[in-house]
């Protein structure tokens, strides 16, 4: 069973794999909310949807606009991405290295911002040598989802990018490394431990409360 809906000639679409297999992605190529990422359906009722993105561990997919990145002199994010992974959720960065960039180095945590973000909150800001495709702007929504993340969102200010992850609850990531790959990518990655992190439907929280 396929799910996929096209926003601007751009499809996007989520993947349930097998048990132990990396789960289900969420990708920001739109910046309107489907009715699946709503919370109409869960992430259980979404099995076996497949998924045309990025995908770093299988090192499949391809980013929009990549050829156009690997001639850009600077770093380019070229995909935003989200996924259920045994043992917690993860929100993961593509770049590719700029070809006068002599090094790709992953993005630092900002404790105080220069732009206001909702509580609680994760800010990561990259190198100045670090841009955005444009479609990368729009808001990456996974509240549907077992996972303490509700939305990301990347942002530019003041000539530098930033990502900001909004948060259900004031977790820690297990996980913040940056990775290299053969075909010249570079990925950073932010993961978490599962745990039970989706509000209680209404009718279990009034049978709780009485």
């Amino acid at each position: 069973m396929i799910w996929k809906k096209v926003m601007g000639g751009i499809a996007l679409a989520a993947v349930i794999a097998l048990p132990l297999v990396l789960g289900t992605v969420a990708s920001s190529e739109s910046g309107k909310e489907s009715g699946w990422a709503k919370g109409k359906k869960s992430t259980d009722e979404t099995e076996g949807i497949e998924y045309p993105g990025v995908d770093p561990e299988k090192k499949t997919g391809i980013a929009p606009l990549i050829l156009k990145a690997k001639k850009s002199k600077k770093t380019v994010v070229t995909w935003p991405g989200f996924q259920m992974v045994h043992g917690g959720s993860r929100v993961f960065v593509q770049m590719l290295q700029g070809t006068s960039v002599e090094g790709v180095t992953g993005p630092s945590r900002v404790q105080k911002p220069p732009f206001k973000v909702t509580q609680p909150s994760l800010v990561y800001v990259f190198s100045k040598k670090v841009v955005l495709i444009k479609n990368n702007l729009n808001p990456l929504i996974t509240r549907a989802f077992n996972t303490p993340v509700n939305k990301v969102r990347m942002k530019r200010k003041k000539g530098k990018v930033y990502m900001v992850l909004e948060l259900r609850s004031n977790e820690e990531p297990v996980r913040e490394e940056l990775i290299h790959t053969e075909e010249g990518y570079h990925f950073f990655f932010v993961e978490f431990a599962s745990g039970e992190f989706l509000p209680k439907p209404k009718t279990e929280a009034k049978k709780i409360v009485e």
